[in-house]
């Protein structure tokens, strides 16, 4: 890290910012439907931008830690990073739901979709 600084994971999360608001811009451009296709290169830069982000930022925060500790440091920040995911993931499923019976459709309760969007269908 002493080359870089910590200028990689700033890097990363605007490649990864640019990767997600391409991904919007496609979700509001691309027919009903037909989104694979042209979410495949968005999600290509998404995972550039994450992957940009995700080992400086673990270097970093595993730099000061002493050799003995450092597998128990490492097990305790990716504990912590499942922990905040776990909430997330679910959440998301519920939001982005198709609309089948008995599920939420988009920008339903505790759903955030942007005012005035056009939900998709």
């Amino acid at each position: 890290m002493p080359a870089y600084g910590t200028r990689f994971p700033h890097a990363g999360l605007g490649v990864l910012l640019a990767g997600v608001l391409a991904a919007v811009a496609v979700y509001a451009v691309a027919p009903a439907g037909r989104y694979a296709w042209a979410l495949l290169p968005v999600l290509a830069v998404c995972g550039l931008g994450q992957g940009l982000f995700a080992v400086p930022f673990f270097t970093t925060a595993l730099y000061r830690v002493r050799p003995h500790r450092t597998g128990s440091a490492a097990g305790l920040l990716n504990a912590a990073r499942r922990f905040g995911s776990t909430p997330g993931s679910p959440s998301s499923a519920v939001c982005s739901s198709p609309g089948a019976p008995g599920r939420v459709r988009y920008g339903g309760p505790g759903c955030w979709w942007p005012p005035g969007w056009p939900a998709p269908s």
